[in-house]
């Protein structure tokens, strides 16, 4: 199962472990900050690798945000992951000929600001991530056609998407973790099959890696800075 999803023989210098999920591929990297990366097809079309980053395995970063989610005995971490979820980013190409990528602040805060208010959309992230210069040169081979850093959370057994946004909604009120996902996607397509190879493999790792320490980074910084 684990050979029709990805071939683990591309990246075998950089996993410490792997295994079939269902209908998943997880591996785990040898010295990285992500737990776990899954590889899965969310439809015919698109195969898509997700890294799973939690701030709990970050132990000045976790305590901190505890620390600041108790207030008169009762704890919520609500307001660090509105804070948190005002640096998530999504990749962007621009130009015609020679495309080159950006980092954007994810468009979906716009609406999701309209439900709270006092969510505040920053770019430090995004910032981050496009001055990073062995990032922006490693996606230049990568070249994926998606790339999001956005939290998560554990979804319940839903049954439609308006009770996927209603449970995203509600999760944002009274958050039990806070983790940062990854999710780079690909098409497909002839030129996939034919140029993903063991140098561009390597490459994802590597833009992977890359994000989750400019992540850390700048999660510490805001956690840090906060009242």
């Amino acid at each position: 199962m684990s050979a029709e999803i990805f071939n683990v023989e591309l990246i075998r210098e950089k996993i410490d472990s792997y295994w079939s999920q269902g209908n998943r591929l997880v591996i785990t990297l040898r010295d990285s900050h992500l737990r776990k990366i899954d590889i899965f097809f969310p439809n015919s079309r698109e195969l898509q690798f997700s890294g799973l980053l939690d701030l709990s395995d970050f132990p000045e970063i976790w305590t901190q945000i505890l620390m600041q989610s108790l207030t008169a005995n009762v704890f919520n971490m609500s307001q660090t992951f509105l804070e948190l979820l005002g640096l998530v980013s999504t990749l962007k190409w621009i130009g015609f000929l020679f495309k080159k990528p950006v980092f954007i602040s994810n468009p979906a805060l716009d609406n999701i600001r309209k439900h709270f208010p006092s969510l505040k959309i920053k770019n430090d992230l995004a910032v981050a991530l496009l001055h990073n210069s062995l990032l922006i040169e490693k996606l230049q081979s990568v070249k994926p056609e998606t790339l999001d850093v956005r939290l998560a959370f554990i979804p319940r057994v839903l049954k439609s998407e308006t009770d996927l946004r209603r449970a995203r909604f509600e999760y944002m009120k009274d958050p039990n973790e806070i983790l940062w996902k990854i999710n780079v996607g690909f098409q497909l397509n002839e030129h996939f099959k034919k140029d993903f190879d063991r140098s561009i493999a390597s490459d994802l790792i590597d833009v992977m890696n890359l994000i989750a320490e400019d992540v850390i980074t700048v999660s510490k910084q805001l956690v840090m800075t906060l009242i």
